[in-house]
């Protein structure tokens, strides 16, 4: 199991990843974020983590990559 300074830093990777993605890119983002969301949400069961401003900003991040990633939808009107 990776450290939680290691599961914030690939976070960190994938969200700024997350910012410049496109298309089919952005489909291998989102499920390397849910594995590290899993990996996340393991960790913090583990009761090793105790910094719950560092949690918030992480989980922060990980909703903004979601955020980053979700199909461009428009709608055009006649």
């Amino acid at each position: 199991m990776n450290t939680y300074k290691k599961i914030g830093s690939d976070i960190d990777n994938t969200a700024e990843l997350s910012s410049v993605c496109r298309g089919e890119w952005c489909r291998s983002l989102e499920s390397e974020i849910d594995n590290l969301d899993l990996e996340l949400h393991d960790y913090t069961r583990s009761g090793e983590v105790n910094e719950r401003f560092c949690m918030k900003s992480i989980l922060n991040k990980i909703h903004s990559v979601y955020r980053n990633i979700r199909p461009d939808i428009r709608v055009l009107s006649k």
